[in-house]
């Protein structure tokens, strides 16, 4: 009870991601059945101190989160025109093709890393995760690697042109079944 307090307490509507978290299910208002009790306290004590919010926090840091992809403003699926399947994660660092789920975050994926510009994105990342899509040479099996933020890794450099997903050195494809 009392990290979700803090949580509400300083990230303001930031929170609503931490109140997602399993662990504070319980304290969904439509579902749950505890309370944060009373939040005035806190509220006053942020007030006298004048302190500012969690979005000051971020501007400051604008280029390290938006920059780099980090506060992705829109999170997609990536589906395989053939098949209708929708790329996920499966362990580790390994990708299949399943049945898509609009609720599964192993399924969500959004822009990140760096561009040449020092903007987002010169690749695509596995939301919540820190992990980003990976091509090492053509033909090889797509997987996932730890997010390479300032645009160093080649193998990161994918985007989506034209419905499809491009890697650097081409057009990606599931193999042949």
């Amino acid at each position: 009870r009392n990290r979700l307090r803090a949580a509400t307490a300083w990230l303001g509507p930031w929170a609503e991601k931490v109140r997602g978290f399993p662990e504070f299910e319980a304290f969904d208002p439509d579902k749950g059945t505890l309370s944060l009790g009373d939040m005035t306290e806190i509220d006053d004590f942020r007030s006298r101190l004048q302190c500012k919010g969690f979005e000051s926090y971020l501007e400051r840091f604008s280029d390290l989160y938006e920059g780099t992809g980090r506060l992705p403003t829109e999170v997609y699926n990536l589906r395989e025109k053939r098949t209708g399947l929708c790329l996920q994660k499966e362990k580790k660092h390994d990708l299949a093709l399943r049945t898509c789920s609009q609720g599964s975050e192993l399924q969500r994926f959004h822009g990140a890393n760096r561009n040449g510009e020092g903007k987002c994105c010169s690749g695509i990342a596995l939301w919540d995760y820190r992990l980003c899509l990976e091509a090492n040479y053509l033909n090889s099996p797509l997987h996932l690697g730890n997010c390479a933020t300032h645009s160093r890794s080649t193998p990161q450099h994918l985007r989506i042109e034209g419905g499809q997903l491009h890697w650097s050195a081409g057009c990606i494809a599931p193999a042949s079944a």
